[in-house]
């Protein structure tokens, strides 16, 4: 009889644990609260849950919030369907949402269905909010280093001292692609800061780093953005081993002073568009 008593409590035990797992695995964390309190399918949320969404995707890469990654593939589809529902839904609202996804489709992998949605936020003009479409397009290819989605819709501008702008960064950024995948041998990137200019008298001339350089770290710290390379530099006084790579190869060097002479830029995540 005790032994019955002692699996039947034990068994109740475990079963008010697992409920008690599951209760926590289904309690939405204080982000999905604040979107979920908005109403992600409502009029008035929809653009308010699109803007956090994009704001928080769109942030630098050592930056993006993991949650925003995490939940933007169950929310922002809701948005999208709501505003492209309504005759009267803001123009920059829309464009917020489509900038949004095509972020969280291409962390997710999805460069094809990231491209599209860049292609139709390109092609959207909110004159009276001040936001051009494109423009926002064309941080996504800065943002991704990939401008295959989007160079058509640069082509087909009229020729005209608005649309130069956005040639001259269309080439920019095929140029700063070409070179990062030359620096890691033609084989896609990894993380790094892609040297984009660069100063031969300075620090960074002085340690053998050229232009299409990626540096790696910096005494052993991953260096993926410009405040981590600060960091690991400390005050300069002292001389620091760094990594980079050089045309396919990785090179081993030192660095001595501040950071100047040098202007970088963190490599996207991944590689898209291959």
């Amino acid at each position: 009889m005790r032994r019955a008593v002692s699996i039947a409590f034990a068994t109740a035990c475990a079963l008010g644990l697992a409920a008690g797992h599951a209760l926590a695995e289904d309690t939405p964390s204080p982000f999905q609260q604040t979107i979920l309190s908005l109403g992600p399918a409502t009029d008035a949320g929809a653009p308010a849950v699109a803007r956090i969404f994009r704001e928080q995707l769109m942030a630098p890469p050592t930056e993006v919030d993991a949650e925003a990654k995490a939940f933007c593939g169950r929310y922002l589809p809701v948005v999208k369907r709501s505003l492209d529902a309504r005759s009267d839904a803001p123009c920059v609202a829309r464009v917020d949402a489509l900038q949004a996804l095509a972020m969280c489709r291409w962390f997710g992998g999805a460069d094809e269905e990231a491209g599209a949605l860049a292609r139709e936020m390109g092609r959207l003009r909110c004159g009276a909010e001040g936001v051009d479409g494109l423009d926002r397009a064309l941080d996504l290819a800065e943002r991704w280093l990939w401008t295959q989605p989007v160079r058509a819709l640069v082509q087909a501008q009229a020729e005209s001292a608005e649309a130069l702008p956005n040639r001259t960064r269309i080439e920019r950024i095929d140029n700063r692609r070409a070179m990062a995948i030359k620096a890691f041998g033609g084989n896609g990137w990894g993380r790094g800061l892609l040297v984009v200019a660069r100063s031969a008298l300075g620090p960074a001339g002085r340690a053998g780093l050229d232009v299409g350089d990626v540096i790696l770290n910096v005494a052993a710290q991953p260096t993926w953005s410009l405040e981590a390379f600060r960091t690991a530099l400390g005050d300069g006084t002292t001389r620091r081993p760094f990594v980079a790579m050089h045309q396919g190869r990785r090179v081993e060097a030192s660095w001595q002073g501040a950071v100047e002479g040098l202007t970088v830029i963190p490599l996207p995540e991944r590689t898209a568009g291959r």
